[in-house]
């Protein structure tokens, strides 16, 4: 995988593009896989915020309690 991205941003820098997205890396403050991944190409890492729509506040408010016990009994 790795190769194959390389190849892709050598491809486009020689086509004059200047910007390559790899899209999301998850929370700033998150560790995990992608995250890692993307960041051993260097670059820069671009904060463009998030947004979240809320259909239901009972739902939503069940589910931010709901989810850290559900993480912790499973």
């Amino acid at each position: 995988m790795e190769a194959l991205l390389w190849h892709v941003i050598r491809w486009a820098r020689s086509q004059g593009y200047t910007v390559f997205d790899f899209g999301g890396a998850g929370q700033p403050a998150e560790n995990y896989g992608p995250w890692r991944f993307k960041a051993k190409f260097g670059g820069e890492l671009v904060e463009l915020g998030r947004f979240v729509r809320v259909h239901s506040s009972m739902r939503m408010k069940a589910s931010v309690i709901g989810y850290p016990v559900l993480q912790r009994i499973f």
